[in-house]
């Protein structure tokens, strides 16, 4: 099981939350091709609240997913589709399941 992890948090400006969700799908098959990240899952958490939860293999790949295509496609919309600068949780996973 993967044990490293990163947990984003994005603030959709209001009146923006389908603009970000279509954003987010559109960069699925980015991650798909990627292979840094072995997890990538986006949440909605409340009415203009999204969250990001990616898992990796190792620090190396870690760090390669936040400086890549990826973040700078967040960076680069960062002002037309959210209200603050993402904010970003490298994490550790304790426990968990997978099947």
């Amino acid at each position: 099981m993967s044990k490293l992890a990163l947990l984003t948090k994005l603030e959709a400006i209001p009146g923006k939350e389908a603009a970000v969700e279509q954003f987010l799908r559109d960069t699925f098959q980015i991650i798909a091709e990627e292979e840094h990240a072995v997890h990538w899952f986006v949440l909605k958490i409340g009415a203009h609240t999204y969250g990001v939860f990616d898992t990796f293999e190792d620090e190396e790949h870690r760090e390669a997913h936040i400086s890549g295509r990826i973040w700078k496609l967040i960076m680069d919309r960062d002002t037309e589709l959210f209200s603050r600068s993402p904010q970003v949780h490298t994490a550790e996973i304790v426990i968990g399941k997978s099947t």
